[in-house]
């Protein structure tokens, strides 16, 4: 009986891919998985509307932790005074590293696709890195600016993970270079609508 079930453990081949999770060769072979990688960029994006309300501003933060309602702009008969002012540094940065990861893996599917919507994507992909590199900029001035994606893992040393902050200007002038090849490469009218 114990070797019987000895025998019966040892046929399972527990090295399963998961079911419930996308990768990358799901994600990059079609336009429309393409898409929905871009719309968690989409999602984040520190886009800063006025609408108010009491749940959050945008990036899901607290409306009692952001600057507006410290400075009384938010505040309203559900809002009466704020206790900190929120922080953007982490979730700009996290949105950061999903479009650099998509810059950095869409050429290596780009035979799949019309090389012009290859382009499209690229360049809007690096129009939200330049728009969330302005909500930064204009926050906290000179900040690290990265155009790649570090893997703390694998690929990258400690010492390369020291990131200094640039100069102010030289992170302007890098918003304007990634708003100009978005410029050249998008298509005039976006298919997707609201992008």
């Amino acid at each position: 009986m114990l070797l019987c079930l000895g025998l019966m453990t040892s046929c399972f081949d527990l090295d399963v891919k998961p079911k419930n999770m996308v990768g990358d060769d799901e994600a990059f072979q079609t336009m429309d998985g393409m898409e929905a990688y871009l719309a968690k960029v989409y999602d984040e994006l520190p886009i800063e509307d006025f609408r108010y309300s009491i749940h959050k501003l945008f990036n899901n933060q607290s409306q009692y932790q952001v600057a507006s309602a410290v400075t009384g702009e938010a505040v309203c008969r559900d809002i009466v005074g704020a206790d900190t002012e929120g922080d953007y540094w982490d979730p700009a940065y996290s949105n950061i590293r999903r479009a650099n990861y998509f810059l950095e893996t869409l050429p290596k599917y780009a035979d799949l696709h019309d090389p012009r919507d290859v382009d499209h994507l690229m360049g809007e992909a690096t129009f939200l890195r330049a728009y969330i590199y302005f909500a930064l900029v204009k926050r906290y001035g000179g900040i690290p600016y990265l155009d790649k994606v570090l893997d703390y893992l694998a690929k990258v040393s400690m010492p390369e993970t020291y990131l200094y902050r640039d100069s102010e200007e030289v992170v302007w002038e890098r918003i304007s270079e990634d708003l100009a090849i978005a410029y050249i490469n998008t298509y005039e009218t976006s298919p997707a609508r609201g992008h």
